[in-house]
């Protein structure tokens, strides 16, 4: 199933992955753990602008592993600790990035949460994904501290962004534990 969650995060610390974004594209984080979409298959790149992909730092983890937990997205025992699987990024969309149609069958849970406290239709990037139920493409627009969890490995694809403006997304792969 495709679920979608308003106010997933705490704002403060919403604000907080956002900042670690802006901080690492901008070189004031000091981080190495980052490369860009063009590490990804090629079908997923395709023409796509670049993307950045930032692994989140251990001491970002506990927080998002229990906010992930009491919402009952991460389960004990079923999902691999965030901490071992180094699965949670930060992405950083730069304008005419975007992701064609995919899933994520691969792991049992992927998460997408908004970080851009202001974000208009007309500036793309939106989420779009299959219901094989109802046969038709749905459309999540991307709202701050909105997140959309795919449990099902449905087809998605993001639009490409049109704003100069960096969309800026945590991105959490569940992996189960072996």
């Amino acid at each position: 199933m495709m679920q979608e969650y308003k106010d997933l995060l705490p704002v403060e610390l919403a604000q907080k992955y956002y900042k670690f974004g802006q901080d690492v594209v901008s070189g004031r984080s000091g981080l190495n753990r980052v490369w860009t979409n063009q590490a990804w298959t090629e079908g997923i790149v395709k023409d796509s602008s670049i993307v950045i992909c930032i692994e989140l730092p251990e001491e970002y983890l506990t927080d998002l592993q229990a906010v992930l937990e009491e919402k009952g997205i991460f389960e004990v025992g079923r999902h691999l600790p965030l901490i071992k699987s180094k699965s949670a990024m930060v992405y950083v969309w730069s304008k005419d990035s975007y992701i064609p149609v995919h899933n994520d069958a691969i792991y049992s849970k992927a998460v997408t949460v908004y970080l851009n406290e202001s974000w208009e239709y007309n500036d793309g990037g939106m989420f779009n994904w299959f219901d094989p139920n109802t046969q038709e493409w749905k459309n999540i627009e991307p709202r701050f501290n909105v997140a959309v969890v795919n449990d099902s490995g449905y087809s998605h694809g993001i639009t490409p962004v049109k704003s100069s403006n960096n969309r800026i997304t945590l991105q959490v792969f569940l992996n189960p534990i072996s």
